[in-house]
């Protein structure tokens, strides 16, 4: 019986995967195997991946952010905000 659990996780895994419609990252998949899937896989709804993360915040969905989605999305606010370049 533990065998058939295995396998449909495994089948409901590889559903997501598909569902996504990009390459899943390693933080998708950590997501995944934490029970921590919560961010909607529209790839073709907003296709700047950049802004895909602003657009799920401004509508109230959770977000969860793999560690290269947190970084473009900090770097973005960054290079807008205004820089002191005189520091070193």
């Amino acid at each position: 019986m533990t065998e058939a659990r295995r396998h449909w996780d495994g089948a409901g895994l590889e559903r997501k995967i598909r569902a996504a419609g990009r390459p899943w990252t390693v933080g998708d998949i950590v997501m995944v195997a934490d029970g921590q899937w919560g961010v909607g896989a529209q790839s073709d709804r907003w296709p700047l991946e950049e802004t895909a993360v602003e657009h799920r915040a401004a509508d109230g969905r959770r977000v969860e952010l793999t560690l290269e989605e947190l970084a473009r999305a900090v770097d973005a606010r960054i290079e807008d905000a205004h820089r002191d370049d005189d520091l070193a």
